[in-house]
């Protein structure tokens, strides 16, 4: 089980659903097996700054909700959370919670143990990390054309600078 914190969206209206699906990576994983999609990671702490601001200001434009929901299973991802992270037959902890800078194995892989937040990281539908993770703050127009680059089919074929560019 994967914590989850919600900062939340502020919705224009009752009826908007300018809001992120966020599941677990289990259950993203599982989703996966009956409609094949990436997946987008979340990588926050509860004290940083800026996660809650990328949170506020990119994850709850309408436009990236629905496009992270249409393309990608979403996963919020605390790393020092005390949960356990199962993945491809292992089990990933956080060997000292509550600890500061103690984070989770599984982020401090996916991050090449480079523990900047937030941090974005595109994973295939079996929970293999794609690319480099994207660091830090990105606006909502930078982060678009993030998102269409590792939803398309030909990702590797070239890197988010040149995919914005193409755009």
């Amino acid at each position: 089980m994967v914590s989850v914190a919600f900062w939340g969206c502020k919705k224009a209206s009752p009826s908007s659903s300018a809001a992120i699906n966020w599941v677990t990576l289990d259950q993203a994983i599982a989703m996966n097996k009956q409609n094949n999609k990436k997946i987008y990671l979340f990588i926050y702490t509860d004290w940083c700054t800026w996660c809650h601001k990328f949170d506020s200001a990119t994850l709850c434009d309408p436009g990236v909700a629905a496009y992270i929901n249409d393309n990608y299973y979403a996963v919020r991802l605390n790393p020092e959370a005390s949960d356990t992270i199962h993945i491809n037959g292992n089990a990933y902890v956080n060997p000292s919670p509550g600890k500061m800078w103690s984070a989770n194995k599984f982020a401090i892989m996916l991050l090449d143990s480079n523990m900047k937040y937030p941090a974005s990281v595109f994973l295939d539908g079996n929970g293999n990390r794609l690319a480099a993770p994207e660091y830090g703050y990105i606006s909502v127009n930078d982060f678009k054309p993030i998102l269409s680059l590792y939803s398309s089919t030909n990702w590797k074929a070239s890197s988010s600078e040149e995919h914005k560019k193409s755009l």
